[in-house]
């Protein structure tokens, strides 16, 4: 009884982890663009600290999002090993 409804628990939370890692990349690659297009907006107007304000934007939320792919899996792997056992015994 518990085995079919895990099954269906995590096929919920493999479909809601794909959807969020998408989300996750589409507003990385926004924001990135945003930084880029700030950048070049501030080349145009020759204002040096802003276009180090932009680059650096841009490599914090490179940073931001490796940070994730890294750290999360691990997260997950230790949140696997942590399974309780079933409340009743078969």
């Amino acid at each position: 009884m518990f085995n079919e409804l895990l099954a269906q628990l995590q096929a919920i939370g493999a479909d809601a982890w794909a959807f969020g890692i998408g989300v996750l990349l589409i507003i990385a690659a926004l924001v990135m663009l945003y930084r880029a297009i700030q950048a070049t907006a501030a080349a145009g107007f020759g204002s040096g600290p802003m276009i180090g304000a932009a680059i650096m934007g841009i490599i914090g939320v490179f940073l931001i999002v490796a940070a994730a792919f890294d750290l999360i899996p691990s997260f997950t792997q230790w949140l696997g090993s942590r399974t309780p056992e079933p409340p009743f015994p078969h």
